[in-house]
């Protein structure tokens, strides 16, 4: 069995970085996987309204680091507090963990949530220098909340650069605003809002929202992952 630990992180916040993790804990559970999360929006948590679950965890802390990372079993979601993406894997660089990943001890899945700029690219390099080989890393385009990229689409270089990234792009696609707005109100997670609504039509738009978006992760290879963890 190889551990399997899923960051998800952005340069700035209000990209929806945490909805994609949302979306990943219920992914989690619809492939029947155990999955702990950890919430490193310290110190108030922004995920653990909607994954009870969760733990709340300073990942600039030694000693909350070594609450995710000591020890790894199955898979583990940590979703980084914003901005603090490029500090957390030089943290796990310096200490040895990439080379851990490098030497297939466990497998590290970077999912890279992009904000509609294209300041965006020059932590993709950061990020990309830092890895080498042996992670995968994944950028988000998230259009739940209509945030659109147009500088993205209109520079070559950008667009040209997505490109040459096929394959390890997720497309997270718009969700309906009302039942967004529905579902954040009600501090659900998305397949409990599923269970618990009675709105018909806003269940609906979750339901069919979430099987893009779990087809986005299977297509990107995040099943392949998680299935090593059971080998």
């Amino acid at each position: 069995m190889k551990p399997l630990v899923i960051m998800v992180g952005a340069d700035k916040g209000g990209v929806g970085k945490t909805t994609v993790s949302r979306a990943l804990d219920d992914y989690m559970r619809y492939r029947q996987v155990g999955c702990k999360i950890f919430d490193g929006e310290w110190p108030n948590g922004d995920l653990r309204q909607f994954a009870a679950s969760s733990e709340v965890v300073d990942m600039q802390s030694v000693d909350d680091q070594m609450r995710v990372f000591d020890r790894l079993t199955g898979v583990t979601l940590v979703d980084i507090k914003a901005g603090l993406f490029t500090d957390v894997l030089g943290s796990l660089n310096r200490t040895g963990l990439l080379d851990d990943v490098r030497a297939g001890r466990f497998n590290l899945a970077l999912l890279h949530v992009l904000g509609p700029s294209v300041a965006s690219l020059s932590e993709m390099a950061q990020i990309s220098e830092k890895l080498g080989a042996g992670a995968t890393h994944l950028l988000v385009k998230n259009y739940v909340n209509e945030a659109g990229f147009k500088e993205w689409d209109a520079d070559p270089r950008f667009s040209g650069f997505l490109s040459s990234r096929a394959g390890h792009v997720v497309t997270v696609p718009h969700l309906e605003a009302r039942a967004c707005t529905e579902v954040q109100r009600q501090g659900l997670a998305f397949g409990s809002f599923i269970e618990k609504s009675d709105s018909r039509i806003l269940v609906g738009y979750v339901r069919a929202w979430l099987r893009e978006t779990f087809a986005a992760f299977t297509a990107a290879g995040i099943e392949q992952l998680i299935e090593q963890t059971k080998a």
